[in-house]
């Protein structure tokens, strides 16, 4: 029996993310890797960019299926955050760039709404935050986001 679908679930959206990414906006699993981030970039599996801590990829529950516990149903919830920065001090054009990437994510998620077939239905978006700060690198402007999923483990 698999244990949960959300490692598939994850890897399975990173896949797709990054098959229509352009070649300006950068999706990472997780947070990003290095200091030298691009201007645009999607991460999958993060709640809060600002920790660099263990983070919560995603959360999950599972109720027992009318099969005589044979199988579970999953509800899981999926975290990513869409992200701009410009290195200048223009909020509406990071804004505007953070709620493309976020276009991105929806419109994958839209065309495949089972992830490849790793769960039954991404049920809906969901944590939507507009957040943006500025500093001596520039403004910035994160968009947390939820993905709610749903599986059946057999």
């Amino acid at each position: 029996m698999t244990a949960t679908a959300m490692p598939a679930a994850i890897d399975a959206l990173i896949a797709m993310l990054r098959d229509v990414a352009p070649p300006d906006v950068t999706v990472w699993d997780g947070l990003w890797p290095t200091d030298a981030a691009p201007k645009r970039y999607l991460m999958v599996g993060v709640s809060d960019p600002s920790d660099n801590e263990l983070i919560d990829a995603a959360t999950a529950t599972q109720p027992w299926g009318s099969l005589g516990h044979r199988q579970r149903k999953e509800a899981f919830t999926l975290h990513c955050v869409a992200v701009a920065w410009d290195g200048g001090s223009d909020l509406a054009a990071c804004r505007t760039a953070a709620a493309g990437v976020l276009d991105i994510a929806i419109d994958t998620v839209t065309s495949d709404p089972t992830l490849r077939g790793s769960v039954l239905q991404v049920a809906s978006v969901s944590g939507l935050a507009l957040q943006q700060s500025y500093d001596d690198q520039g403004v910035i402007v994160n968009i947390p986001f939820d993905l709610e999923c749903q599986a059946v483990l057999a």
